[in-house]
Protein backbone atom coordinates (compact mmCIF):
# COMPACT_ATOMS: atom_id res chain seq x y z
CA UNK A 1 0.00 0.00 0.00
CA UNK A 2 1.49 3.75 -1.14
CA UNK A 3 2.46 5.44 1.84
CA UNK A 4 0.25 8.80 0.33
CA UNK A 5 2.55 11.34 2.72
CA UNK A 6 5.56 10.19 0.72
CA UNK A 7 4.12 9.99 -2.41
CA UNK A 8 2.73 13.90 -1.55
CA UNK A 9 6.11 14.84 -0.56
CA UNK A 10 7.86 13.29 -3.58
CA UNK A 11 4.61 15.25 -5.69
CA UNK A 12 5.38 18.49 -4.09
CA UNK A 13 9.16 18.38 -4.48
CA UNK A 14 9.34 17.48 -8.34
CA UNK A 15 6.32 19.54 -9.04
CA UNK A 16 7.68 22.48 -7.67
CA UNK A 17 11.10 22.23 -9.11
CA UNK A 18 9.85 21.69 -12.62
CA UNK A 19 7.37 24.87 -11.69
CA UNK A 20 4.20 22.40 -13.33
CA UNK A 21 0.99 22.56 -11.24
CA UNK A 22 1.00 20.40 -8.30
CA UNK A 23 -2.23 18.49 -8.73
CA UNK A 24 0.36 15.96 -11.50
CA UNK A 25 -0.58 12.36 -10.23
CA UNK A 26 1.93 10.75 -13.18
CA UNK A 27 4.67 10.77 -10.83
CA UNK A 28 6.44 7.93 -11.59
CA UNK A 29 6.00 8.49 -15.43
CA UNK A 30 7.71 11.40 -14.88
CA UNK A 31 10.64 10.09 -13.11
CA UNK A 32 10.75 7.53 -15.90
CA UNK A 33 11.46 9.91 -18.65
CA UNK A 34 14.11 11.87 -16.50
CA UNK A 35 15.80 9.45 -16.34
CA UNK A 36 16.08 8.02 -19.82
CA UNK A 37 16.82 12.14 -20.83
CA UNK A 38 19.63 11.87 -18.46
CA UNK A 39 21.11 8.34 -19.75
CA UNK A 40 20.45 9.59 -23.17
CA UNK A 41 22.18 12.69 -22.74
CA UNK A 42 25.22 11.25 -21.05
CA UNK A 43 25.64 8.75 -23.97
CA UNK A 44 25.30 11.48 -26.70
CA UNK A 45 22.19 9.91 -28.11
CA UNK A 46 20.10 12.43 -28.70
CA UNK A 47 18.67 11.14 -31.58
CA UNK A 48 16.73 9.11 -29.75
CA UNK A 49 14.84 11.42 -27.57
CA UNK A 50 11.14 11.28 -27.88
CA UNK A 51 9.10 14.36 -28.53
CA UNK A 52 7.87 13.82 -24.98
CA UNK A 53 11.51 13.59 -24.34
CA UNK A 54 12.32 17.06 -25.53
CA UNK A 55 9.63 19.15 -24.68
CA UNK A 56 10.50 18.54 -20.63
CA UNK A 57 14.26 19.24 -21.64
CA UNK A 58 12.64 22.34 -21.78
CA UNK A 59 11.30 22.20 -18.54
CA UNK A 60 14.63 21.33 -17.33
CA UNK A 61 16.53 24.00 -19.47
CA UNK A 62 14.30 26.54 -18.11
CA UNK A 63 15.52 25.78 -14.22
CA UNK A 64 19.34 25.16 -15.28
CA UNK A 65 18.86 21.32 -14.69
CA UNK A 66 19.93 20.70 -18.65
CA UNK A 67 22.14 23.14 -20.71
CA UNK A 68 22.24 23.01 -24.75
CA UNK A 69 24.45 23.25 -27.03
CA UNK A 70 24.31 24.46 -30.81
CA UNK A 71 20.51 24.18 -30.43
CA UNK A 72 17.61 22.53 -27.67
CA UNK A 73 17.91 19.38 -29.45
CA UNK A 74 21.25 18.39 -28.06
CA UNK A 75 21.10 18.75 -24.45
CA UNK A 76 23.58 18.47 -22.54
CA UNK A 77 23.20 17.11 -18.58
CA UNK A 78 25.35 19.77 -16.44
CA UNK A 79 25.36 20.52 -13.17
CA UNK A 80 22.34 19.93 -10.83
CA UNK A 81 24.09 17.33 -9.44
CA UNK A 82 21.75 17.45 -6.35
CA UNK A 83 18.64 17.22 -8.71
CA UNK A 84 20.01 13.92 -10.41
CA UNK A 85 20.72 12.36 -6.98
CA UNK A 86 17.60 13.19 -5.35
CA UNK A 87 15.82 11.56 -8.78
CA UNK A 88 18.42 7.97 -8.12
CA UNK A 89 16.66 7.73 -4.50
CA UNK A 90 13.01 8.40 -5.47
CA UNK A 91 13.28 5.71 -8.50
CA UNK A 92 12.75 2.96 -6.66
CA UNK A 93 10.82 4.11 -4.02
CA UNK A 94 7.52 1.74 -3.54
CA UNK A 95 5.48 5.36 -3.08
CA UNK A 96 6.15 6.53 -6.62
CA UNK A 97 3.55 5.60 -8.67
CA UNK A 98 1.12 6.93 -11.12
CA UNK A 99 -2.12 7.90 -9.64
Amino acid sequence: MTNTEEWHKIGDKLTSILRICNCQRKLKSIVKILISIRDKCEAMEWYKLTPEELFICAFLDREGILTHGTNCEYPIVAGAEAFWEWIDEIKNNSDLEDN
